[in-house]
């Protein structure tokens, strides 16, 4: 995954440069969310990934409003899809789990 990127997916400049650190959080946390969600391991070439990565990056960094209850906003239907898909899948190995 690429600043660069998904700088371009969220149709932010290249010489734009203030929220690159807050944009590679957001992909660092989006990987985890990945794994963490559908107990599989990252793969680098994964065009599926990578695309679930980019739509929750997205929607992270366009919907920064603080949540509460009463305003918790669920995750489009291709998100919940492609996590879906990636769990059930055979083409994703597990997670390492370490102790």
């Amino acid at each position: 995954m690429e600043l660069k990127d998904f700088k371009n997916y969220l149709r932010i400049d290249d010489d734009l440069t203030d929220d690159d650190s807050m944009v590679q959080a957001l992909m660092d946390s989006a990987k985890e969310y990945i794994e963490n969600s559908t107990g599989k391991a990252w793969q680098d070439d994964s065009e599926l990934m990578t695309s679930c990565a980019k739509l929750l990056v997205a929607h992270w960094y366009n919907d920064r409003s603080l949540v509460s209850k009463s305003n918790v906003q669920e995750y489009n239907h291709s998100i919940t899809s492609m996590l879906h898909l990636i769990e059930v899948s055979d083409a994703y190995p597990a997670k390492a789990v370490t102790p």
